[in-house]
């Protein structure tokens, strides 16, 4: 039985379905012209840690560079932000391993700049 639309999204533009990885690669040839494909991940793939960039990258989660990512790991501490080093015997350099959600927790917990308005506050306030 072919598969049809509901006739409330026949008109619409989007149209989410969640579709198994390994059928989505069967039928992706029979999508038909124009029709865009959107691969998200679940929630639950997301990576528990993620890497400390390379010089002169950006973290790929934060969007921060290096040297700002260390700044803040180090104004949070290891009680907040607790990173963990891999390291073969024998090497003097290793891999820093960030706890994602603690990261971007600190980062929510952080205060909103003075331009910026607190959530609920009207900026005409005059």
């Amino acid at each position: 039985m072919p598969a049809t639309l509901p006739a409330a999204a026949k008109n619409h533009s989007v149209f989410t379905l969640e579709i198994p990885r390994g059928a989505l690669e069967r039928c992706s040839e029979k999508f038909p012209e124009g029709v865009n494909v959107l691969i998200v991940p679940p929630a639950s793939m997301l990576p528990e840690f993620i890497r400390l960039p390379k010089a002169g990258e950006s973290c790929p989660v934060t969007g921060l560079p290096r040297t700002t990512l260390i700044d803040l790991l180090n104004q949070a501490g290891a009680k907040k932000i607790p990173v963990r080093y891999l390291r073969k015997t024998g090497a003097t350099t290793g891999i820093a391993l960030i706890p994602r959600q603690r990261l971007i927790n600190y980062i929510n917990e952080q205060p909103a700049p003075d331009w910026q308005p607190e959530e609920g506050e009207s900026d005409n306030d005059e």
